[in-house]
């Protein structure tokens, strides 16, 4: 599926993940959030939330939104990490643009409280047009990380769980941050 991906430097992919994906990510999430296993949000995220990099749910996620990914891209990529955030009232994403690993990125959304809660991701594409995005649960936007500045406004939500799927081109000029320079991605650990 050829699209405007690299005019626009992003898509929208609706369904990424089905209804029973969702559910699995979003209850490995709480796991991790009940049991100690996420941190506090930094970065680019501020005000109160929790994230994680590399857990082995997010991991196989990542491997399992590949070939759905290559087809908005058209191109044969690579896994280089996954990582996690638990938004909560108040937080925020500083406007930001990722490094190499994030070459190919995902922002999938799993889940909102109250349900609907809607929060866009804005997004400035490479022609310099500033677009607010609105994801449902499952849907995901596609976007050259390390190109395109993204933000988003102070939730109003009371939580948002989200997942950002990083990858590399294969033949590309940052492939050599494969697994993020890991030697293998979290999914025997």
């Amino acid at each position: 599926m050829l699209s405007g991906f690299w005019d626009l430097g992003y898509e929208v992919i609706h369904d990424l993940i089905d209804a029973r994906a969702l559910a699995l990510a979003r209850a490995a999430m709480e796991f991790h959030c009940n049991h100690g296993r996420m941190g506090p949000n930094t970065g680019a995220a501020t005000g109160p939330g929790l994230q994680e990099y590399g857990a082995v749910a997010s991991e196989a996620l990542l491997r399992n939104c590949q070939a759905k990914i290559e087809a908005v891209v058209a191109q044969p990529l690579i896994p280089a990490y996954s990582f996690w955030r638990i938004y909560e009232a108040g937080a925020a994403l500083a406007r930001h643009s990722d490094r190499k690993s994030c070459e190919i990125s995902a922002s999938l959304m799993i889940h909102a409280e109250p349900a609907g809660a809607e929060w866009p991701i804005w997004v400035e594409d490479l022609a310099g047009t500033k677009t607010a995005v609105p994801l449902r649960m499952g849907s995901a936007i596609i976007y050259q990380g390390h190109r395109v500045p993204h933000w988003r406004e102070p939730f109003s939500g009371e939580k948002q769980f989200q997942v950002f799927l990083h990858y590399v081109r294969r033949d590309g000029e940052f492939a050599d941050h494969a697994f993020d320079k890991r030697t293998a991605l979290n999914l025997h650990t």
